[in-house]
């Protein structure tokens, strides 16, 4: 992960925010969901904070787990709002018309491959069954998650390669032609590549 945010991620009143909000019980017993948390030390270490918000467990499809955090009842309502403009559907049906070609790379991880600094960091302490954990990288369920995560991808693929929507994890690539396709699609993987970001090649395809 080499993406960094960090003054993208700031409070309005640092002075005068401290959250502290308890681990729910709920599913604290787990031995997946622990196994899980373990899974994350690496990029959750353990440290102390003004702003700890309570912990969230999402199941995914695949039955793994998702480890999240409730910041909207801690500090999201004290996170300054962001802005950024993220793909409408007209603008997409707009880039598809008359494209014949398709494929679609889906970003491992998504969010967890935006690191964050040391000062964005504590803002996203979290409570969980075995301490108070620290996200070194972009947890969901941050406000402004989806602006900042939009942002980096844009910044790392750029606006220079034809007919490519970007949304969230999914980077959706159509042509008039195969040649084209391929194209487009390796100058799109040789900048994920330079900036160290990795792909999910089982929710990945290409199609016409």
């Amino acid at each position: 992960m080499t993406l960094r945010v960090g003054s993208d991620l700031t409070l309005d009143d640092p002075d005068n925010a401290e959250a502290w909000i308890r681990c729910f019980s709920a599913s604290a017993r787990s031995k997946k969901l622990k196994d899980e948390i373990n899974g994350l030390l690496q990029r959750v270490p353990p440290g102390g904070s003004r702003w700890v918000s309570p912990l969230v467990v999402v199941r995914k499809t695949d039955e793994d787990l998702r480890i999240c955090a409730n910041y909207k009842i801690s500090v999201n309502q004290k996170i300054c709002s962001d802005s950024y403009p993220i793909p409408n559907i007209e603008n997409v049906f707009y880039k598809l018309a008359g494209m014949k070609y398709f494929a679609k790379i889906d970003l491992k991880g998504a969010y967890h491959q935006i690191e964050m600094d040391k000062e964005a960091q504590e803002i996203t302490t979290v409570n969980t069954p075995i301490g108070l954990l620290r996200w070194t990288c972009l947890p969901y369920g941050i406000k402004t998650a989806s602006v900042i995560f939009q942002r980096a991808i844009e910044s790392v693929v750029g606006d220079i390669i034809p007919n490519t929507i970007i949304f969230q994890d999914d980077i959706s690539v159509s042509a008039k032609n195969a040649e084209e396709l391929k194209s487009n699609l390796n100058k799109i993987l040789s900048k994920l590549k330079e900036s160290e970001m990795s792909i999910n090649k089982r929710k990945s395809l290409n199609e016409t």
